[in-house]
């Protein structure tokens, strides 16, 4: 095996200086069979010693150890080669093989320095994967901010205003309750009408209730209707309420919290059980 070294103190001697290197050092003979790893190289790769000492780079790459040789490739083009290799053990480095050639020009081994890269690899597979998605999220906005320019009634160029409205589209297609929060005339109307063009329900009514305009006494008989008969002075055939006027379409219930606690109890328990008891 160490023929093409010559003498086994030699050996032992290039042994020495390859275990202090940082980088992988692996060694094979004119024949790419491995002669020498080191240290470096066992902690690079996470192959031991024993796996690959003594073997073919072809049975190597054949086995699945290695995806492909550098050695190979030098002893095929008789100069230096640099490639990326991958090893079964998930780790990834990048290889440059040198040829060192005997006085009659033949190759008399392969000196292959190996640098680990698979913290480099994740890496750029994590960029990647951040630009995919930013690029994801750049055509949302993009998109977003085209249907805001032909939408008369909102005007929106900021980052935060728009992700609002990215959000506000998404929470659109969901069948559910929405709660929206804001200061007086800050657009909660606007909001609520940007959901309702963006959702199933757009072509059903759309019924928006001030709920501190409406006098006291007459909250639940708006809210829940009333038949005919059902107090002095209800109308004739009586009167449905708001929600049963929004059955399946958007209804908007603003400033929610000027109505009475009781009021707001029996709004919230209609809320969650999604119907009107009689």
């Amino acid at each position: 095996m160490f023929g093409a070294l010559g003498d086994i103190n030699y050996l032992r001697m290039l042994e020495g200086i390859i275990e202090t290197s940082y980088d992988g050092i692996y060694i094979t003979d004119g024949n790419a069979n491995t002669i020498l790893i080191n240290n470096s190289y066992e902690r690079i790769t996470g192959l031991r010693r024993d796996q690959v000492i003594g073997c073919n780079m072809a049975d190597l790459v054949k086995r699945g150890v290695i995806s492909q040789s550098a050695t190979i490739e030098v002893l095929k083009r008789k100069r230096s080669v640099t490639l990326h290799q991958e090893f079964n053990t998930g780790k990834s480095a990048l290889v440059t093989g040198t040829p060192f050639f005997d006085e009659d020009g033949n190759i008399q081994m392969v000196v292959t320095n190996v640098r680990d890269i698979t913290e480099l690899k994740a890496l750029k597979e994590e960029v990647i994967k951040s630009n995919e998605e930013n690029l994801k999220y750049k055509n949302l906005i993009e998109e977003l901010s085209r249907q805001i320019a032909s939408n008369e009634y909102i005007i929106a160029e900021d980052e935060e205003m728009l992700n609002l409205l990215l959000l506000a589209k998404r929470v659109a297609r969901v069948d559910t309750t929405i709660i929206i929060y804001g200061e007086t005339g800050s657009g909660k109307e606007v909001l609520a009408k940007y959901i309702y063009n963006n959702s199933e329900r757009k072509d059903k009514p759309f019924i928006k209730v001030n709920c501190g305009a409406i006098p006291e006494s007459l909250i639940e008989s708006e809210f829940f209707g009333y038949e005919e008969g059902a107090f002095t002075g209800a109308s004739k055939g009586g009167k449905i309420g708001i929600f049963e006027a929004a059955n399946n379409g958007t209804l908007l219930l603003d400033e929610v919290g000027e109505l009475p606690l009781s009021m707001q109890v029996k709004l919230l328990r209609v809320l969650q059980e999604g119907e009107i008891r009689s």
